[in-house]
């Protein structure tokens, strides 16, 4: 996508009512709540599971790393189409109390068990979401900040 292309997709996106979309969103939000009332979501064979994304970088230098195919099966990771990406995926278990506390136990003896395997190959598992130390040499304000407008829309780069 363009740089004029994307300026007028977040035109199209700002050109929404807010007003109308809020309204919209409070009456959909009022059927979801009277169904659960009424128990229409209500299903004794609920399951739930989680996935867990993770990069690999170097322990030294903190670069993106290839994770090495084998490794991830001998953790039982799946593999990712970034070469650098792992994936970790819990068992199905029932959504109440005891299935929580099972993906729980299931979450932390699978990531320490593949952390202290991956430390032998000189890498680390990071979690594939938000930063929350800055990348160095630069503030988070600027880093976060940067942007380019086009046709009057700020755009982050």
């Amino acid at each position: 996508m363009s740089g004029s292309d994307l300026a007028a997709a977040v035109e199209n996106v700002l050109a929404v009512d807010a007003d109308d979309f809020r309204s919209r969103a409070e009456n959909e939000a009022g059927v979801i709540k009277e169904e659960l009332d009424a128990g229409t979501f209500n299903n004794p064979q609920a399951i739930v599971g989680f996935e867990y994304e993770f990069y690999a970088v170097d322990r030294e230098t903190s670069s993106l790393a290839r994770v090495p195919r084998r490794l991830l099966e001998f953790i039982g990771f799946e593999k990712e189409l970034g070469l650098h990406n792992a994936e970790m995926c819990t068992s199905p278990q029932p959504l109440n109390a005891d299935g929580l506390a099972a993906q729980e136990a299931e979450v932390n003896a699978r990531l320490r068990t593949a952390l202290d395997c991956v430390r032998s190959s000189g890498l680390r598992l990071v979690s594939d979401g938000l930063w929350t130390i800055p990348p160095e040499g630069e503030p988070t304000g600027q880093y976060l900040g940067r942007s380019v407008e086009d046709r009057g829309v700020r755009i982050a780069s």
